[in-house]
Formats: C-alpha cells, sequence, structure tokens
C-alpha cells in the first residue's frame, strides 16, 4: 500500500513537472521583438531612456550574441555607469548567466554571450540590466527588463 502511494506521488509529480516545463511558446509573454527592432524603455526616477538591442540577427540559442544597451539621460548619453546583464529564463532556472557591459562610446554599452538552449524547448527569455551611474550625485541603481523570444 505506502509502495504503490509512493509511485503515485512520484508519478502525479513527475506529470506536473513535464507540464509545467513544456508550456507552449507563448509569445504573448513577451514586452520586447528583439527579432524585429531595439526594445526602448523609460526608467524612473530620472527619465533614463534605455534602448535594448541583440546582435546578429535573427537572435538565436547557442550562438555567439552582442547585446547592447544604449542610455541617456535627459536626452544626454550616459557613460559613466557600471551595467550587470542577467539573463534568466522566466518559470525555470537555467543556470547563472551575467554579462558585464563595457562602455563604448556615446552611452553605448556593449557585452557577448550565447543564450542556452533549454532542454524543455522554451525560447522565453528576460535580460534585466541592473544600471549604477557612478559619477552622479546622489548615485543609485536603476534596472531595466526586457522580456523576449529566441529563435532556436
Amino acid at each position: 500500500m505506502k509502495r504503490s502511494l509512493a509511485v503515485t506521488i512520484v508519478g502525479v509529480w513527475a506529470m506536473l513537472l513535464t507540464l509545467g516545463c513544456s508550456k507552449p511558446h507563448d509569445a504573448a509573454g513577451t514586452d520586447c521583438r528583439i527579432d524585429k527592432d531595439p526594445c526602448v524603455k523609460t526608467i524612473m526616477p530620472g527619465n533614463i531612456t534605455a534602448a535594448f538591442d541583440i546582435q546578429p540577427k535573427p537572435v538565436k540559442m547557442m550562438s555567439g550574441l552582442y547585446f547592447n544597451l544604449s542610455l541617456s539621460k535627459w536626452g544626454r548619453p550616459i557613460s559613466d555607469a557600471d551595467i550587470i546583464l542577467h539573463l534568466t529564463m522566466p518559470g525555470m532556472y537555467m543556470g547563472e548567466h551575467k554579462v558585464i557591459m563595457s562602455h563604448k562610446g556615446g552611452g553605448r554599452y556593449e557585452g557577448s554571450s550565447i543564450i542556452p538552449r533549454c532542454p524543455s524547448g522554451r525560447r522565453i527569455w528576460k535580460a534585466a540590466f541592473v544600471i549604477n551611474e557612478t559619477n552622479t550625485v546622489p548615485s543609485g541603481t536603476v534596472s531595466a527588463e526586457y522580456t523576449f523570444e529566441v529563435k532556436e
């Protein structure tokens, strides 16, 4: 009796895990069409404009990619920020993926990495930029998050 209950519990748990990890791809859960154009957000407070892009297009998993973030505040480029990009998959742990962004001039920051292939087939990813303006008073950390779909 105990053995059959344990087998049933394990079976139900495995079924729920499988269903949760193999949801259909839902681009409706995205706020960024990275395959088409850069994605732009305004971060408040501070009126910071953050434009996110990935090259080359189409953006594919397991390929070398360049992540770009252009920042401006009140229309002027921000050139003194420390920026870390955290890549995560909503609803599924895919390990730690941090990209240190370096300033390339004119408020444009760049970093390179890959986006791993998910064993479940999911393709929705989140890019969360942690932005620390180093020479502003008062200094502060803000973030910009973009959720996007990647090609196979």
